[in-house]
């Protein structure tokens, strides 16, 4: 289902595709294991004989020239002939556009003919991250082009595509996107990377990153009580302890680099343009005479202010799949994949509109969500009801 993960060597990449999927050897129409430079990922062309389903499946990243192809996720302009029923200038992720204009010039005949062997077939392709972008990009252009108009995608943990959520619209009907929680390549375009680095910026500027360093290190006070005082008394020992404390050396050898570096650049005109235009924002960025939890909501909630870059979004109808413990009081704990697929936990599926992904989430499990073991373990505990396992 394009979520199996593949090896080094290809025998073993095919040991297991066939090993942990349907698929036997002679199900193997077409087979490009590695990918052969840039924008140019492998993929698989597979007979499924029980649905009577070919399958294409992209593969996600592996090697270097993979990402390069994540990486240039600047927004380019959709040609004219892919979007003639609007006047809107359509912005699309640049490497996945040129993966799909690859894979198509490698893959179309190779899939026509095997249409033709399998009169009355369906098409379906599939993927997984850079995978998922390239089998949802292609099946748009095929679509577009009136290829395969019958094809249908399902991209799991697919990044974003296209910078208009009217046009995505058209892709709804024939494009699944699967996403994990907080699985950041969901989110990550470029208009995210700029949105981080005005919020750094921000925080640098604003002046409560040492004050968010020591929370880190000694957590919120309690204004209620005593615990205020012990920490300004604990804030201030951090300041005096002596300059060989390795730690508290780095942290004011790296603060005290940064206001060198700044002024100089301020002084000589090369900083760079991390800032953006002046606006009255709700929320400001401050220093708080100590630290609570209400300071650090607002400190989340004017970077959520700052992030207005433009973004992509994913294509197609996206299903939002968010695991939950079973018991109630563990409902405030976050389940784990094991759990998932042990069956001790049911996952929740939301069915968001595209927007939802257009802001990075900060979260300890940005990037434990986007692996391919929870999408695979979803897809086990689905199959496998008797486990005990829900949605």
């Amino acid at each position: 289902l394009g979520v199996v993960p593949y090896t080094q060597y290809h025998w073993s990449s095919e040991a297991i595709l066939t090993s942990r999927t349907f698929v036997k050897k002679e199900n193997i129409i077409h087979a490009k294991w590695e990918a052969d430079g840039y924008a140019s990922p492998g993929f698989l062309v597979l007979e499924d004989v029980e649905n009577q389903t070919l399958l294409m499946v992209l593969a996600g990243t592996k090697d270097t020239s993979d990402w390069m192809t994540d990486l240039r996720c600047a927004h380019v302009v959709l040609p004219e002939e892919f979007r003639r029923d609007t006047d809107e200038v359509i912005g699309v992720h640049a490497g996945i556009w040129a993966a799909a204009l690859n894979v198509d010039e490698q893959s179309r005949e190779i899939v026509q003919k095997a249409r033709e062997e399998h009169p009355g077939w369906k098409l379906l392709l599939c993927g997984h991250s850079l995978g998922a972008g390239t089998s949802a990009m292609l099946g748009f252009r095929w679509k577009k082009l009136n290829v395969f108009p019958d094809l249908h995608v399902i991209s799991y943990a697919g990044p974003p595509l296209f910078s208009s959520l009217d046009f995505i619209e058209q892709t709804k009907s024939y494009i699944t996107t699967l996403e994990i929680s907080d699985d950041f390549v969901s989110r990550w375009c470029m208009g995210s990377c700029v949105d981080g680095v005005h919020a750094g910026y921000a925080l640098e500027k604003g002046g409560v990153v040492d004050q968010l360093m020591q929370v880190e290190l000694m957590g919120f006070a309690d204004q209620s009580s005593n615990q205020a005082a012990a920490q300004e008394a604990q804030a201030e020992q951090l300041k005096a302890l002596p300059t060989d404390d390795y730690a508290d050396s780095i942290r004011r050898k790296n603060k005290a680099l940064f206001d060198e570096l700044l002024r100089e650049q301020e002084e000589s005109g090369t900083l760079p343009s991390f800032s953006i235009d002046k606006q009255d924002y709700k929320y400001e960025i401050k220093p708080a005479e100590v630290p609570n939890m209400e300071w650090a909501e607002n400190l989340m909630k004017a970077c959520e202010e700052r992030m207005i870059s433009d973004k992509l979004y994913p294509a197609g109808t996206v299903y939002w799949m968010i695991p939950i413990h079973k018991t109630f009081k563990d409902k405030y704990t976050r389940a784990s994949w094991a759990d998932m697929k042990d069956g001790y936990c049911n996952v929740r599926f939301l069915k968001p509109g595209n927007e939802q992904f257009g802001r990075m989430v900060i979260s300890r499990y940005l990037i434990s969500d986007h692996a391919l073991s929870p999408y695979e373990k979803i897809l086990y505990g689905l199959l496998h009801p008797k486990r005990g396992y829900e949605a």
